[in-house]
């Protein structure tokens, strides 16, 4: 069916009929008589081109629009988002147990039985939106995050299509991103189908597992594990007040705990276990919640952690010959973790100026020592070197070059007073953060604005203090340098005010406090500044309000220099020991850059291999790549629940170099933790955009793609055409030769 009008845009009522009538008029008096007289036929002809020509300008005057519709019926445009997060695999009915469909089946069901199956726009989304053939393949791409709200933005951008209609189908368990309801606006109407049953039988989750304490040969390790616990609220009451967790160390079992599951519909139960810790090593520990009876799943009864056994405590060494409050607090606060054997040199002078040495031990007890030699420094992990610089004697500071050359090894520079670099040895010096190895710097006054801390740099050193955000609220130091000029490859951690720039990096406000970056297999920290003990005596005025900022940095920090690899080319570990069902596997690691060469060319080889049920090694991912600036990342993606091997190779000209090791990915997921699905979100989604929610309890759910009625419209603007401009100047040049045939004037 189709229709035809004409519009006219800018002419009022009262004109569009008047002017045209009056225009006519005139003509029709034009004509009326003419001399010399012609023929009345010939009059009449002229009147009828003469009033085309009005009419025709008339109307391109009023602006007419032409406008012609159709009636159309067309396939409806329907996107169809599936929730591939790790919560779908949970049953999908309400009894659960061994062999039961998944969330995952019955989303699949729901697809392959829709009407108009082939119409439908497929997506998954979990972390991203991604598109999707076919929702066989689901399985093989579980991610542990749920972000609908990205998912949406990311459909408005797919092409220049109107959707019809937009379905989502998932569990409504839904960890991740921002409130999707501001991301549905403006686009169509949308359906929820919410898959999945709450659960009639009890479940248990162990929602972590974490080591406690460091754990050292021949002692205990100290574990802390929370369980959840699920009863349904209906149906039979007679549930099992306790249940067992195995732990398992590698494949053999050292021990199991009780755990009383009380009552109460949906809960937590946090304990702590001591198990007896074996030969220093590094082992996988498992536990397991044996199942209960009729359990709902047992999908999230495991957890998998590394635990490492040291044969001793960690050994560190603070050296000053300036003693202060900044070297007292620090000594204080490493002596407080178990896993470090803290120990500090003071280098003072006697009345005849020669120096004398005086020892503390980790207990706080006082001996006279001497300065350590190369042999005593092997079994040190780090070095703080503290006061003047330049008065410690030239061979001690030439061993603990030495030191760091080998690798596995920290050092942190802290300057009192005037510091000139070039009076230290040059092995030395190139571990300082300036760019120039000459400098002299005198400490001043330092401002009285609050210092800013940084968590978030190019190596990521105190990421897990705030997840990128900054403390700018800390006391005033006392002294600073000023003016610094600092290496390229430093990354500055704080400031004397200031802000930070977008990616992380601290601007150009402010002196510079505290500095790190890595030299090979040595981590370097640089503090110049005096008076970072203020940072300690925040909110000290009652134990459960005292801020634990100043404890959190330092041993971050710590731990960031602690990690450096002993001597090594090419240094590569996993960005986690452990990796969650559905998260991307990440390895990072660094490459030794030489200075005579520049950067660094060669290529890199990364191999992800894991052993199958016959002992052979099955290849996962071969990854090569090239490092800039020394640092390399290489992704081999989402890989299943195991335990995997990697290995890396630096084709390097002289010799390749090898780096290795293992990291597991276990088949635990925190969205697990949601054992009954949420309509929450998704009603609310469905009912600001127009749509319908469906709990698909019964399992009569339904998603439809039929024909959609619309009337298709064109417009055409008759002012902006061509042939009317043709038509107009050929009426025209018709009159003016029929008058002059006439010899009308």
């Amino acid at each position: 069916m189709e229709g035809l009008s004409l519009e006219f845009q800018g002419a009022r009522t009262w004109l569009l009929l008047g002017l045209p009538v009056i225009a006519l008029m005139v003509v029709w008096w034009t004509y009326h008589r003419t001399y010399p007289p012609v023929e009345r036929w010939y009059r009449w002809l002229l009147l009828t081109l003469r009033s085309a020509v009005v009419v025709l300008v008339g109307l391109l005057v009023f602006e007419p629009v032409l406008k012609v519709s159709r009636h159309l019926v067309r396939p409806e445009r329907v996107a169809v988002l599936l929730d591939r997060s790790a919560s779908m695999l949970l049953p999908a009915d309400g009894r659960g147990g061994d062999g039961s469909p998944s969330r995952l089946d019955r989303m699949r069901e729901l697809v392959h039985g829709a009407q108009g199956e082939n119409r439908l726009s497929l997506f998954s989304f979990g972390a991203e939106l991604k598109s999707l053939e076919l929702p066989d393949s689901l399985e093989q791409g579980v991610e542990d995050r749920t972000n609908l709200a990205t998912a949406l933005d990311e459909l408005r951008l797919r092409g220049a299509k109107d959707w019809d209609r937009i379905y989502v189908i998932s569990d409504g368990c839904i960890n991740a991103g921002a409130d999707p309801v501001y991301s549905a606006e403006g686009l169509a109407p949308l359906e929820a189908v919410v898959v999945g049953a709450a659960p009639q039988v009890p479940d248990l989750g162990l929602s972590s597992l974490e080591q406690s304490r460091p754990a050292f040969a021949g002692g205990k390790i100290d574990l802390e594990f929370s369980v959840a616990v699920y009863l349904p609220e209906s149906g039979d009451k007679n549930y099992p007040q306790g249940s067992v967790c195995d732990f398992f160390l590698d494949s053999r079992k050292i021990g199991e705990e009780r755990i009383e599951l009380g009552a109460g519909p949906a809960r937590f139960v946090a304990r702590t276990v001591s198990l007896p810790a074996p030969d220093a090593g590094v082992y996988w520990l498992r536990a397991i919640i044996r199942r209960l009876e009729g359990e709902w799943t047992t999908l999230n009864n495991e957890r998998l952690i590394k635990v490492q056994v040291s044969r001793s405590k960690r050994k560190m060494l603070l050296v000053s010959n300036s003693p202060d409050w900044d070297f007292t607090f620090l000594r204080r606060l490493l002596s407080l973790n178990d896993d470090w054997d803290a120990g500090a040199l003071l280098v003072l002078k006697s009345e005849d100026g020669r120096d004398f040495i005086r020892g503390q031990d980790s207990a706080g007890r006082f001996s006279v020592r001497s300065l350590p030699g190369p042999a005593e420094l092997e079994d040190v992990e780090l070095v703080l070197l503290h006061g003047e610089l330049g008065r410690f004697g030239r061979s001690f500071l030439i061993s603990l070059a030495e030191r760091a050359k080998g690798g596995g090894f920290a050092l942190v520079f802290w300057p009192a007073g005037e510091l000139n670099t070039g009076k230290l040895p040059e092995e030395l010096s190139g571990y300082l953060p300036f760019s120039d190895r000459q400098a002299t710097l005198v400490q001043l006054k330092a401002p009285d604005v609050p210092s800013v801390l940084f968590t978030l740099d190019r190596y990521n050193i105190l990421t897990g203090l705030g997840q990128g955000s900054q403390f700018a609220d800390l006391p005033p130091v006392e002294w600073v340098y000023r003016s610094l000029p600092l290496k390229y490859s430093v990354a500055v951690l704080a400031r004397t005010g200031g802000s930070a720039a977008p990616g992380g990096q601290a601007e150009e406000k402010g002196e510079v406090l505290l500095t790190a970056y890595p030299v090979g297999g040595t981590h370097v920290a640089t503090v110049l500044a005096q008076g970072l003990w203020r940072w300690h005596m925040l909110s000290q005025d009652a134990s459960d309000r005292r801020d634990k900022r100043y404890h959190r940095f330092w041993e971050a920090l710590t731990e960031w220099l602690l990690s450096g690899e002993k001597g090594e080319e090419l240094v590569l570990r996993p960005r986690r020991n452990v990796f969650q069902r559905g998260e991307k596997v990440v390895l990072e690691g660094a490459v030794a850059v030489k200075e005579a060469a520049g950067q660094q060319k060669d290529s890199i080889t990364v191999t992800v291999w894991k052993e199958n049920e016959k002992g052979e090694r099955d290849t996962v991912t071969l990854v090569s790549l090239r490092p800039e600036e020394g640092r390399l990342s290489a992704e081999p993606g989402l890989l299943p629940p195991g335990v995997y091997s990697y290995q890396g190779i630096l084709h390097s000209a002289d010799s390749p170099q090898i780096a290795g090791g293992v990291f597991a990915v276990e088949g635990y997921s925190p969205e697990m933790a949601l054992v009954a699905p949420d309509t929450s979100i998704l009603a609310r989604l469905a009912r600001t955009s127009g749509g319908k929610i469906d709990a698909d309890l019964t399992g009569q759910a339904q998603i439809t793609a039929g024909d959609k009625e619309e009337i298709v419209g064109t417009s055409s603007r008759l002012a902006f055409s061509v042939l009317i401009y043709f038509f107009l100047i050929f009426l025209l040049a018709a009159e003016w030769t029929l008058r002059k045939i006439k010899a009308l004037p």
